[in-house]
């Protein structure tokens, strides 16, 4: 019984490891290659240790490179239209990416299902090349 109860023991740290090592570490980056017809552009960056998230950073960014979180006329104008905004959201999906550890099954946002759809488009986008440890920055049409 001991040494089924160890074998099991192994083997489910041996599937974590696993688990792990299926993304490569290093700093990922996705954006699209287009601003939208407001002027921003979406991106996303992952930075991946021990083959875990270890911190994310999603943001818009304008062609005078200014962020869409830190735009404040922006975010009181989406806040009261939408009840969220950039400043708030964005912090949301960091959050949830980083503790599911994946691009899946994360939890809408009310208000920014836009930007949520963005984030999650490029979220997919880094995990599939962090599993073949492809680093270059990921261009979206």
């Amino acid at each position: 019984m001991k040494k089924f109860f160890s074998f099991f023991i192994a083997c489910i740290m041996m599937s974590t490891l696993a688990f792990s090592a299926d993304l490569a570490d290093g700093s990922y980056r996705a954006e699209y290659k287009s601003f939208d017809k407001y002027g921003w552009k979406p991106f996303l960056e992952l930075v991946i240790e021990g083959g875990t998230v270890v911190s994310a950073n999603s943001d818009y960014v304008n062609k005078k490179g200014k962020l869409k979180s830190k735009d404040a006329a922006y975010n009181a104008r989406m806040k009261k239209k939408c009840k969220t905004s950039p400043a708030e959201y964005k912090p949301l999906m960091e959050k949830q990416l980083l503790k599911k550890q994946s691009a899946e099954n994360l939890d809408g946002i009310s208000g920014a299902t836009h930007s949520f759809q963005n984030f999650t488009i490029l979220a997919k986008s880094i995990f599939k090349n962090a599993k073949l440890g492809k680093t270059e920055t990921i261009v979206l049409d």
